[in-house]
């Protein structure tokens, strides 16, 4: 299997599943937000992109189906809807589809996994329910489509894992005619040679969806010359360290990567527990960060990091730990 490879996304298909009785399911992953990366300072008109992943252990299933009683009914397990990032406008994408239909919305989500943690759950949910109410009503909404709503415009990172989850490089927005659309390129790694590790807390939460918006307009735009620095390590030095499973010259990019940016700004509004988990998580793999707004964490392996994360479990209860392995585990075992 190639290492890597160039998607358009433009036309990505979601993987649906479709019952006999006229429900439609998708499961969607919460990710990890590793870092952004912004292209414009080398087009001009390309932004908001970033490096992540799913985490592929804690699905989260949205089933929905036409309400012929002329409502909409939420049920969520695991999930409270009304707190999250996006309202579930689904009056917009009545007008947005032109039906006049209403909808039966099931969500359920992994136990660990909540809302405000870093974990991008609110671009995963209410994607899944607009693509699968819209496909109730005979529509096919894409990528664009869903940016088009609303979605992915801080960042596109999570709409693209909702079509295309693993591990991918996006490339953000771009300008045509003036309007800003999905720029429907990612870099998708298939054989992600390395063990990720994951740090969820089981209570602390970010300050994503309060004081998140102030907090951005104070630090953006970033230093250009920053941007610059960002974009040469992933290229010249991340990306090779994955294709070549180097994992020195791995780490040691996304080492330089979050020094840079906006992340040492996100790493100081952690609370002090998550402080002291990276602290630690950088003495035993060389590289710690939080992803997206925290308090969520997660750090790299080349052998299997079983032992270590046993004593992670017991020094720091507060979080649970998960580790994602390559799909050919090739490293020291």
């Amino acid at each position: 299997m190639n290492s890597g490879c160039i998607i358009s996304t433009k036309d990505a298909v979601p993987s649906f599943v479709m019952s006999d009785g006229g429900g439609c399911s998708l499961v969607v992953y919460p990710r990890i937000h590793a870092f952004s990366l912004d292209l414009s300072v080398l087009c001009g008109i390309i932004k908001h992109g970033a490096f992540g992943f799913s985490l592929t252990d804690f699905p989260i299933y949205v089933n929905t189906r036409i309400n012929s009683n002329g409502k909409d009914r939420i049920v969520s397990c695991g999930c409270n809807v009304s707190v999250l990032d996006y309202d579930f406008n689904l009056d917009l994408l009545r007008k947005f589809i032109g039906v006049e239909d209403f909808y039966d919305i099931e969500i359920k989500v992994s136990k660990n996994v909540r809302e405000h943690i870093g974990l991008g759950c609110s671009t995963q949910i209410y994607s899944a329910v607009l693509l699968c109410c819209a496909k109730n009503s005979g529509i096919n909404l894409n990528i664009q489509d869903l940016f088009s709503l609303g979605v992915g415009h801080s960042s596109t990172l999570g709409l693209n894992l909702v079509f295309n989850p693993g591990y991918i490089i996006e490339t953000g927005v771009v300008f045509e005619n003036k309007v800003e659309t999905v720029s429907n390129c990612i870099y998708k790694f298939n054989d992600f040679p390395f063990y990720s590790i994951v740090g969820i807390p089981k209570t602390a939460n970010s300050i994503s969806g309060s004081l998140e918006n102030d907090f951005w307009d104070n630090l953006l735009p970033d230093k250009p010359e920053e941007s610059l620095k960002i974009a040469y390590q992933v290229f010249q030095n991340m990306v090779p360290g994955i294709v070549t499973k180097n994992f020195d010259q791995f780490i040691s990019s996304l080492s330089n990567i979050v020094s840079m940016g906006t992340k040492p700004f996100e790493t100081r509004i952690q609370p002090q527990r998550t402080i002291n988990l990276l602290q630690y998580l950088k003495q035993e793999f060389g590289f710690a960060a939080v992803s997206s707004m925290g308090p969520s964490v997660y750090t790299f392996s080349d052998k299997n990091p079983r032992n270590l994360v046993e004593k992670l479990n017991e020094y720091f209860a507060d979080f649970n730990f998960i580790i994602i392995k390559p799909k050919v585990e090739h490293a020291t075992i």
